[in-house]
């Protein structure tokens, strides 16, 4: 009777192992079923943080919607394009997140592909965009990106997107690490001797844990899935937005929000220095390459449709407490821009007026990133805007 006791334990660990793995088994195909993507692994890059692989191929769901994503040989989310410019064309090179990226559309109908096609009509010669846009770029990994890849390519524009949800908060590296869950790549802050370059080049965890859960966030749904909902309770995503001493007023919101406020709180003061200090240095650099760079501000789903922003005031009611002005990050860097003297466009008031007046979306609800006519808007608003850059470079 006791000797058969082993045996039991066995197969009751058996039995509880077998049944936990067909509840994971079960778990991952309904998220499959219903969509739901892994997180892209980025390969490591100890000089500008990360990029896609050269040649991968995945998949990428988008609200239901599932694409395969072609990068090409120079790792870029674009068609082939050579390091060498061809003679008798004009290249813009877009760098940016994952705006310009565009994983949530065809290639075809993303920003880069549809300016292409515009600048193209009518012109004196071939023009070429080349996307080199990547999911978490902040302007410093640009930057960065630029001065180690981005200048082969040999642009007479460079074209970078700044998106103001998050752009400002990759730039400083205390409000990007709360984010990230610590060091991810090389940082730039400003001292005696002006903008400076840190942990650079940047060496990554090596650590086995690290490797498992690279391998774990590009293939198990699951683990991405659980990931997503840890890091919407997490505590350090999250930042008091009170202004006053008595801190009476605080409320405990996302990250990013705060620079949205009326009157950001004092830690946002130093990433717009450093923002701008970045800006100036890739001008300088674009320069110093014989290019013309060309800012392209890129607004936020919820300052363009009041829905978006009405639904996430409904999701947390203390949110109305707060005194925004959600035009504010918007103004605040097209005045940094002219005092650089960087030309640029704000899209915010011609996407607000586009899509009220044609009263149609141009984000995705859930995903808020362009859809399809977001980045046909955008780009046909930029092309625009380039016409006087396009002539002048064709001029030279």
């Amino acid at each position: 009777m006791f000797k058969s006791r082993p045996k039991q334990l066995v197969l009751i660990a058996v039995s509880s192992l077998l049944g936990c793995l067909a509840a994971l088994f079960l778990a991952e195909t309904s998220l499959r079923l219903l969509g739901v993507t892994s997180k892209l692994v980025y390969s490591p890059n100890p000089y500008y943080g990360w990029g896609h692989t050269a040649g991968d191929k995945f998949f990428w769901t988008t609200e239901s919607r599932e694409l395969e994503i072609q990068i090409n040989a120079l790792g870029l989310r674009d068609s082939d394009h050579s390091y060498e410019k061809p003679e008798g064309t004009s290249r813009i090179l877009v760098l940016g997140d994952s705006f310009p990226e565009a994983l949530q559309v065809r290639l075809e109908d993303g920003f880069s592909k549809v300016l292409e096609k515009a600048l193209n009509v009518g012109a004196p010669k071939q023009i070429e965009v080349i996307n080199a846009g990547v999911s978490g770029f902040g302007t410093d990994n640009a930057l960065l990106f630029f001065t180690h890849e981005g200048f082969k390519y040999s642009p007479d524009i460079v074209l970078l997107t700044f998106y103001v949800g998050n752009d400002v908060r990759n730039n400083w590296y205390p409000l990007d690490e709360l984010d990230s869950g610590g060091p991810r790549k090389p940082f730039y802050a400003i001292g005696p001797e002006g903008l400076t370059l840190h942990r650079y080049p940047f060496v990554r965890d090596t650590a086995w844990t690290a490797s498992v859960k690279a391998f774990l966030g590009r293939h198990l749904r699951l683990y991405a899935f659980s990931r997503d909902i840890w890091n919407r309770f997490d505590p350090r995503l999250f930042q008091a937005a009170g202004n006053d001493d008595t801190n009476e007023n605080d409320v405990e919101i996302p990250l990013d929000l705060p620079l949205f406020q009326r009157e950001p709180p004092k830690d946002w003061d130093d990433a717009w220095q450093v923002t701008r200090a970045i800006l100036r240095e890739l001008r300088s650099e674009v320069k110093r390459h014989g290019a013309q760079l060309f800012v392209v501000t890129v607004p936020t789903a919820f300052q363009i449709h009041p829905e978006i922003w009405d639904e996430r005031l409904s999701a947390n009611d203390s949110l109305r407490r707060i005194d925004w002005s959600l035009d504010n990050p918007n103004e605040y860097l097209s005045e940094v821009c002219n005092e650089e003297q960087i030309p640029n466009l704000d899209l915010l008031p011609l996407m607000r007026s586009e899509a009220r007046n044609a009263r149609s979306l141009l984000y995705f609800f859930n995903d808020n990133h362009w859809n399809e006519a977001g980045h046909r808007f955008a780009a046909m608003c930029v092309a625009e805007a380039l016409s006087p850059l396009i002539e002048e470079s064709h001029g030279n």
